[in-house]
This record gives structure tokens, C-alpha cells and sequence, in this order.
């Protein structure tokens, strides 16, 4: 790695890494920073996602952030980011990603407030069916939330960031991953998390999307934990009287208790697929209104948010 990048962390200029020239810092977490970045050889323009701290000997030897990059790296489904590769620079690990242009569905929600019934099944159909196909390759995503869903201008949604995902059930013990607002009860209590959790996960989207704020709020992170725990939220048909009964139904079906949850994203797509009737014939996504504001540099390159999920209780577990 060169010394530009340890000299930015004094704040000076940064030009490369490794093999990227890196064009523009799209953002930045108190984990990692991301980077449009041009690719040596091809000159290919792509999302670079830097960890700031220096990987330990301990992480380098056991090698578990190419094991988890490589869950992610083996997903290929439209709905989904693809991951175009991974490594480390000077102990510096990083992850290579399609760069996508459009807004997160969290930017749109915070933007424009509620999403009509039938934009928001529109989306979550889209953002099940990548779902339900890393399911099928026992794939838990484990942190499914409006700032990492993807909606680009030609009206297709991905999902994104498979930074925590785990090939099967995960039993985290005291640990808890994921982002609070969006998480099943048995994620915030520390639990064994299988794909329902992801399911419970996308019925919290959901309801965000068509309430304008996330089911769960608290003063701080535990205290949030604590509310989800107890699963007890505002019932969709109170926080948003306006969604028609059925969607709220399935909204809420989707975030229940395990015992009463869809058994899986495909049975939870198959009902999202039969609200045409009572959401109106599906809707493409709109794309981005101009705007006066700053944000507007967001749309461009917005894939920066999901990458750095600020929100996260532990962020991008390959960064830990």
C-alpha cells in the first residue's frame, strides 16, 4: 500500500492503493472508508470499501475474512451486489464491488417520506427473490434494512452488502450482529439466527417503507435491543391506517413470533406476488427527482450508505 493511504489518516491527500487510483471518498464509517476507485489493467470504475484498522496476525493466519468474502463472492443473482473481489494491501483488508448508481430505499423513505403500497411490494418482491436464492445456497444475509437495498433508476432493487452473512444457522451465543431497528427478536437476544431472521427482517422493511419510520425505536443501543427482544412493535394498520388490510397482514406474518412467521422468503414472496389486487398493479421504483439539496451527489454513487452501514451493532463483521 502506498503512503498516501496511511497519510490520509492524518487527513492528507490519498491518490492510491494498491493497484486502484482512487478517484473520489464517497464516505466513511468509523470502521472503513469507501472509495470510487479505477482498477489497473482494464481501468474498470468500482466501489472500494478499505477497513481503516490493520487486519491482526491472528485474523490474517485463520483467514476468516477470505472465508466470509467468499460466501459473499459466490452469490450471482441480478438482486444482488455482486462482489468483484477481495484481499489486503500493507495488512489493510478490502473489498471490491460493483459501483451502482441510483438511491438506497432508506435515502428515498428519508427523502420523500412513505412509499404507495405498490411501489413498496414492488421492491420488497424484488429484495425477496434475492433472498429467497441465497436461502437455497444457505445463505443468511443477517442484516437486511433500507440502507442496504439498492434502487436503481431503471427500477430494479438489490440487496447488498453480504459483509456478516453466515452459510447456515448461526448460533452468535452473547453476540449480537446486526442492525437493532431491523432485527428479529431472537437476533437481539443473542440467539441461534437462521433465514427467517431474514424474513423478519424484510417485513421490518416493509413496514418502514410504508409507515415512514423503522418498528423499533429506543434512546440508545441497548435500549433499543431490549424493545426488539420483546417483538412488541406498533402494529402496521396504527402506525400507517392508509395500507390496505391484506399487505398489512402479510407485514405482520412476516415480523411474528418464529412459531407464526412465514416458514420461508419463498412463502413470504408467494404472498407479496398476490397483493396485486389490493396494492395496485406493481410499480416501477421512480427515479431520483432533482433536487437543490446536497444529497443529490448521494444518487450518483449511493451504493457508499449500504456499504458503510453506520447503523450496524457490529458493522461488516469481515472488518471486526
Amino acid at each position: 500500500m502506498g503512503r498516501t493511504f496511511l497519510a490520509e489518516m492524518g487527513q492528507a491527500a490519498i491518490e492510491t492503493f494498491g493497484k486502484f487510483e482512487l478517484l473520489e471518498c464517497l464516505g466513511e464509517s468509523p470502521s472503513a472508508r469507501v472509495y470510487k476507485a479505477r482498477q489497473a489493467g482494464d481501468g474498470a470504475l468500482v466501489a472500494l470499501k478499505i477497513n481503516k484498522t490493520p487486519m491482526s496476525y491472528a485474523q490474517a493466519r485463520l483467514g476468516r475474512y477470505g472465508g466470509e468474502m467468499k460466501i459473499a463472492a459466490s452469490l450471482e443473482h441480478p438482486g444482488i451486489c455482486h462482489i468483484l473481489g477481495s484481499g489486503k494491501e500493507a495488512d489493510y483488508a478490502y473489498v471490491v464491488m460493483e459501483l451502482l448508481e441510483g438511491e438506497t430505499l432508506l435515502h428515498r423513505i428519508t427523502h420523500r417520506g412513505p412509499l404507495a403500497p405498490a411501489e413498496a411490494v414492488a421492491i420488497a418482491v424484488q429484495v425477496t427473490e434475492a433472498l429467497a436464492y441465497a436461502h437455497q445456497q444457505n445463505v443468511v444475509h443477517r442484516d437486511v434494512k433500507p440502507d442496504n437495498i439498492m434502487l436503481l433508476p431503471d427500477g430494479a432493487a438489490k440487496v447488498l452488502d453480504f459483509g456478516i452473512a453466515r452459510r447456515g444457522a448461526s448460533a452468535e451465543g452473547s453476540q449480537v450482529v446486526g442492525t437493532p431497528a431491523y432485527m428479529s427478536p431472537e437476533q437481539a437476544q443473542g440467539r441461534a439466527v437462521d433465514d427467517l431472521s431474514d424474513v423478519y427482517a424484510t417485513g421490518a422493511v416493509l413496514y418502514h417503507a410504508l409507515s415512514g419510520r423503522p418498528p423499533y425505536v429506543g434512546q440508545d443501543v441497548q435500549a433499543l435491543l431490549t424493545v426488539v427482544a420483546s417483538g412488541r412493535h406498533v402494529p402496521l394498520e396504527r402506525a400507517a391506517p392508509g395500507v390496505p388490510k391484506k399487505l398489512a397482514r402479510v407485514v405482520e406474518k412476516a415480523m411474528s413470533p418464529v412459531a407464526r412467521r412465514y416458514t420461508s422468503a419463498t412463502a413470504l414472496l408467494n404472498d407479496l406476488r398476490g397483493l396485486g389486487e389490493v396494492s395496485g398493479a406493481p410499480a416501477t421504483p421512480r427515479a431520483p427527482a432533482a433536487s437543490n439539496d446536497l444529497s443529490v451527489a448521494f444518487i450518483g454513487l449511493a451504493v457508499v450508505a449500504a456499504l458503510l452501514a453506520l447503523g450496524a451493532v457490529w458493522w461488516a463483521g469481515v472488518f471486526k
